[in-house]
């Protein structure tokens, strides 16, 4: 049977952006996207990759693996590989590179990272450089911030290369999953990284400059309290790095959005704004639920990934268990 982990965004970790409207006013202008060449690496770099098995949790054999980051340090993550079986024949798997919510790390995919690697995928859930330092603080409102985000564009598509590197590995087979928080750094994604053909983006909106846009953070004890100056320069470095500067680029790769009707921390409103600066690839699913999505999304994005880079679709009699859960 399956089981989904339920992640949300915490009032500590990030605010809705219908809260207030009482953040200063920053200086308008036209923001221009990041450039493509601050994501470069050199990908003839060595990986260094460490791998130690962990423990295995259904049939899935579990990993925790790190390897080089060009940007300083060890990207780290957990790997999750199909049970022997489906292996027998030593065809090539297709592969998915996962990120989860904030706060948050990998070992918090693991109730969706199994289900989809009993499917036939190995996966990489990856942790985002914040959650190296802290899983439970995801943000400064500093500078450290927009550089977080660069690291993990670049780590994100090391990641591909580890799976790539894999004589396991498929790789005109590669998927990505992303939740919440993960999702709208995977929309961001998208227009970065050409060897995946599809994204499955959970919950998620444009990102941080979005979310916060005009969030008083007056209102949340624990976060920091910004001038307005500080304020207007943590947008400014943000606001070129938005997801919907990059989610356009995704063709030829396929997108599925999956949005919750009632949810408080990502509204129809965030998730309208990215829908629409999405390509002609793109499709969006909507439930009504909040932030965590009913089971039957999973299941829904399962038989997605199904179609696009060939795991197994759910069966019948699973699907069957959840029947009264649909959009």
């Amino acid at each position: 049977m399956y089981r989904f982990a339920v992640i949300v965004l915490s009032a500590a970790g990030f605010v809705t952006t219908a809260c207030a409207q009482s953040a200063p006013a920053c200086t308008a202008g036209t923001v221009a996207p990041a450039p493509l060449s601050l994501f470069a690496y050199d990908r003839g770099t060595g990986l260094d990759v460490r791998d130690s098995r962990v423990s295995t949790d259904r049939g899935v054999g579990v990993h925790r693996v790190s390897f080089v980051s060009p940007k300083g340090g060890r990207a780290t993550g957990l790997l999750y590989v199909p049970q022997d079986s489906l292996r027998a024949s030593r065809r090539k798997l297709p592969a998915i590179v996962m990120l989860h919510g904030a706060p948050g790390d990998a070992e918090g995919m693991g109730g969706i990272a199994v289900p989809i690697a009993r499917q036939g995928a190995i996966v990489l859930s990856l942790d985002a450089p914040f959650a190296r330092r802290d899983r439970n603080t995801p943000l400064s409102f500093t500078s450290r911030d927009s550089v977080d985000q660069v690291q993990l564009m670049i780590d994100l598509q090391r990641a591909v290369d580890v799976l790539v590197e894999r004589n396991d590995v498929d790789p005109s087979r590669l998927g990505f999953v992303g939740l919440s928080y993960g999702a709208a750094m995977g929309a961001m994604f998208a227009g970065i990284e050409r060897r995946i053909g599809a994204y499955a983006l959970l919950v998620g909106d444009a990102g941080l400059a979005a979310h916060f846009k005009d969030a008083d953070l007056t209102q949340f004890p624990g976060l920091p309290q910004l001038s307005g100056a500080e304020w207007c320069r943590w947008l400014a470095a943000m606001e070129p790095l938005s997801s919907a500067h990059f989610i356009g680029r995704a063709a030829p790769a396929r997108v599925l959005f999956m949005w919750g009707r009632q949810d408080r921390l990502v509204p129809p409103e965030l998730a309208n704004e990215l829908y629409a600066a999405a390509g002609t690839t793109k499709e969006a699913r909507w439930y009504d639920s909040g932030h965590g999505l009913p089971p039957t999304a999973f299941l829904d994005m399962i038989d997605w990934l199904a179609g696009r880079i060939g795991i197994a679709p759910v069966a019948a009699e699973e699907r069957a268990k959840f029947a009264g859960g649909a959009p």
